[in-house]
């Protein structure tokens, strides 16, 4: 999870350097129901994306492994459920890479007990 929100993070946010000064701008601000410009649609695809909460939650699992604590049972089943209405709803992405550490989170949650380091 922390190689894909990175990546991503650093991926759109290179290519959004050129927008950052119309978000600052005041272009993100809520102008109705109406489509979504490519300078807004590069603020949603980097800083504004699920790049940064997934970061987190990755980093989260991460120490909680490092601490002997396992991952609760529902954390696999609801990043999973997203992950797979993500990959439906939007081809070519790369929510399907979501999968693997979805998987890798079955193999640790809380009914497992986890390996000490």
């Amino acid at each position: 999870m922390v190689i894909i929100a990175v990546v991503h993070l650093v991926g759109f946010g290179v290519a959004s350097l050129d927008a950052i000064p119309e978000w600052l701008g005041g272009v993100l601000w809520f102008k109705g129901l109406t489509p979504i410009p490519e300078v807004e649609g590069l603020f949603w695809a980097s800083v504004g994306s699920f790049a940064v909460p997934v970061l987190i939650l990755g980093l989260l699992v991460g120490w909680l492994a490092k601490q002997g604590i396992p991952v609760p049972g529902f954390v696999p089943w609801i990043l999973g459920a997203w992950v797979l209405v993500c990959s439906l709803l939007m081809e070519p992405s790369g929510f399907p890479l979501g999968l693997i550490p979805v998987a890798m989170l079955f193999g640790r949650t809380s009914g497992q007990p986890s390996r000490s380091s």
